[in-house]
């Protein structure tokens, strides 16, 4: 392990600094234990900031720490969109505090080494190899990341008491950082998959009980999924969605295709009988190769839907008193589906 100073380079000014407290902010989750911009940019930074944020005169705000009362203006408060009058919590005194108690306990001692309690091995003082603790030597924990990963998921396996509460802290976290939770998400899909495929291992029971509370309270979306599945092992492929039938609903008026008697809606009346409402009905069916794409299905009543089964419309199966408007759109349809 080399013991060489390590240089970073401002995100801002693009100019290279050692990577220590002198010419950046601590900070437990950058790079090094640092700011990605130096000290001179944060500061140059943070004044255009305080210039651009209206200054809400009148109104006034309590510190989350020291609890005292400020005017909310950015020279009591430093600047947070998603702060109340668009400042933080924190007044810029006790900010300074903070930030001055990180740079002592969160310093990077490059060139020190420091050896795990565990595992023994020596590694570089850096955040990169130890977890920042402030009663630890180096502002660092005694135990290397590693040994203390293989520990944390020991007890996650055998500690239910202390699981429970570490879920319930990541739970309390997302709540306050959903847009940082969602961008970790998408940055990392490999681990999102393989994490759901470890409880659904874990977990068959509450898996098929949610799948099972699903289909109830969303019955349209899983005829939907159904169709979709059995079209892509025929070969036909496509899906219609719920806007597809909240619209076929209106161009048919309310009324069966193949007979014209009428029907409920059942994207609104969810807990009609069965026999009244309207079922989706493919044109071309998908055991003959068809698709399940918008333009070849169609509303039908109970009745019509089981008596045309798996015939060909207007060949093997003729529609009783079928819609005029809708003809020309079934004909239309069946074009499509027989190239």
């Amino acid at each position: 392990m080399d013991s060489i100073t390590h240089m970073k380079q401002c995100t801002a000014c693009k100019l290279e600094f050692p990577a220590t407290t002198e010419y950046f902010y601590a900070s437990a989750k950058g790079k090094y234990g640092v700011l990605a911009i130096c000290k001179s940019c944060h500061s140059k930074r943070t004044r255009e900031l305080d210039k651009t944020l209206k200054v809400y005169n009148g109104e006034m705000k309590i510190c989350s720490h020291c609890h005292l009362e400020f005017p909310a203006t950015t020279e009591y408060f430093h600047k947070k969109k998603s702060g109340q009058y668009g400042i933080s919590e924190m007044c810029k005194s006790c900010a300074k505090n903070r930030q001055a108690a990180m740079d002592n306990t969160l310093k990077v001692y490059n060139g020190e080494m420091k050896v795990c309690t565990t595992c023994h091995e020596e590694l570089s003082a850096t955040v990169k190899y130890f977890v920042p603790s402030k009663h630890g030597k180096y502002g660092l924990a005694a135990e290397c990341k590693s040994c203390h990963d293989k520990e944390h998921r020991w007890r996650m396996a055998e500690d239910q008491d202390y699981a429970e509460r570490r879920r319930a802290t990541g739970r309390r976290y997302k709540a306050r950082n959903m847009d940082k939770a969602r961008q970790w998400q998408l940055d990392n899909p490999e681990k999102m998959r393989e994490s759901e495929r470890k409880y659904r291992q874990a977990n068959p029971d509450k898996i098929r009980a949610a799948v099972r509370r699903w289909e109830q309270e969303h019955p349209e979306k899983r005829g939907i999924y159904k169709a979709a599945r059995q079209a892509k092992k025929k070969g036909g492929g496509g899906k219609f969605t719920v806007d597809d039938l909240a619209y076929l609903y209106l161009l048919q008026q309310g009324h069966c295709c193949w007979c014209g008697c009428e029907m409920v809606n059942r994207l609104i009346y969810k807990k009609a009988h069965r026999k009244i409402i309207f079922t989706v009905d493919h044109i071309k069916a998908i055991d003959l190769g068809g698709s399940s794409y918008p333009h070849n299905i169609v509303l039908a009543c109970v009745s019509c839907n089981s008596k045309k089964n798996k015939k060909d419309v207007f060949t093997e199966w003729h529609p009783s008193n079928m819609l005029e408007w809708m003809r020309d759109y079934v004909q239309h349809a069946l074009e499509i589906e027989n190239k």
